[in-house]
């Protein structure tokens, strides 16, 4: 073997060992995926080690790490875990490299300097099950490192990805025809609600939305957003002259999304109006045969199923510039269903 055989296979065994120790080490906390830029091919570092813009940076693309572009990412492509990142949820990569090359005429350094944080929206899952934060840190892990093209629309099942058994996600609570029910992927619909918050902050167009048929605890009446992997999805287009980049943070029970791009000029603010409320009926059970002894014990109620109040609201976002309201926008009017309580009480 010639010497300079030798040498590119020595520097071929160098560069795959590295690219293991930083995939498995943690080092590249973000999701990093695969895209093309015009004059520069750019990387998203989705990180939290104090880099540029309080969580990216962009550096010369000169490893197998990218970006992935939303436009790029089909009904039919699958995203499968590959491993466990820093949030210790698994990392998701695309199961085909996606060579991608999107032109912006802009150097890295342009780019960097165009970029701001335009804003960003946080809910809390503290008192969630193991399983349903298992499939919120999942569902945020396939967002995180995505970028928005101008003039595109993210699809928000075709990020994520079908919540599957085989994919990763695990059982937990999700509302299906106005009650609740175990199914695969419980909590992902705090995320898209999470996204959906963020992009109105933000000042992205709202392609699709839909809402829960109960109220949500975690959103104001109006500003929840309901996703299945069958008929329902949230979509959100770019309408801005740049870029728009998502970073995702799951930290001790809170759920951030903040978005990167082209100055916001607003202040948005969101707004409900409850314009009905209907209190939920409540059936008594009076527990003379102990059947509910167990849950009784020491106790003269139980709660046994929770009872969910009927509302009507209206949802509006509020522009302001400089302090100074300047325009208000009505988005859509929702109707939650109530939700039958059962209270067991004890006898006598």
């Amino acid at each position: 073997m010639s010497k300079n055989r030798q040498a590119l296979l020595i520097i071929a065994v160098f560069v795959s060992i590295a690219a293991v120790f930083l995939t498995k080490s943690g080092f590249l906390r973000g999701f990093l995926r695969y895209a093309d830029y015009n004059r520069a091919s750019l990387c998203f570092l989705a990180t939290d080690c104090g880099q540029q813009h309080s969580g990216f940076s962009f550096e010369d693309a000169k490893a197998s790490f990218g970006l992935i572009s939303a436009s790029t990412i089909s009904a039919n492509d699958e995203l499968l875990p590959t491993g466990y990142n820093a949030h210790g949820s698994p990392v998701l990569n695309a199961a085909a490299e996606i060579n991608a090359n999107i032109e912006h005429g802009l150097t890295t350094e342009e780019l960097a300097k165009k970029s701001h944080l335009r804003g960003g929206f946080s809910t809390y899952c503290t008192d969630s099950s193991e399983d349903r934060k298992h499939n919120i840190r999942l569902a945020l892990d396939a967002l995180n490192g995505c970028v928005i093209e101008c003039g595109q629309t993210l699809s928000f099942n075709q990020m994520v990805g079908k919540r599957t058994a085989e994919r990763g996600y695990r059982l937990s609570t999700v509302i299906i025809n106005g009650d609740y029910a175990l199914d695969y992927g419980g909590g992902v619909c705090q995320v898209s609600t999470t996204l959906y918050n963020s992009a109105l902050i933000c000042g992205l167009e709202i392609v699709e939305r839909h809402r829960h048929t109960l109220k949500s605890s975690y959103a104001m009446p109006g500003f929840d957003a309901m996703v299945n992997s069958g008929s329902a999805d949230l979509r959100i287009a770019n309408t801005t002259n740049q870029p728009v980049y998502l970073l995702c943070e799951y930290v001790e029970g809170r759920i951030t999304i903040r978005m990167y791009g082209e100055e916001n000029p607003f202040d948005i603010n969101r707004r409900s109006e409850v314009l009905m409320e209907e209190r939920a009926e409540v059936e008594i059970i009076v527990d003379t045969d102990n059947v509910y002894a167990n849950l009784l014990e020491g106790k003269s109620r139980h709660v046994l199923i929770k009872s969910i109040d009927a509302l009507y609201s209206k949802s509006f976002l509020d522009y302001y510039l400089n302090g100074r309201l300047v325009k208000s926008v009505y988005l859509h009017s929702d109707y939650y269903y109530p939700r039958k309580g059962v209270v067991v009480l004890a006898p006598g």
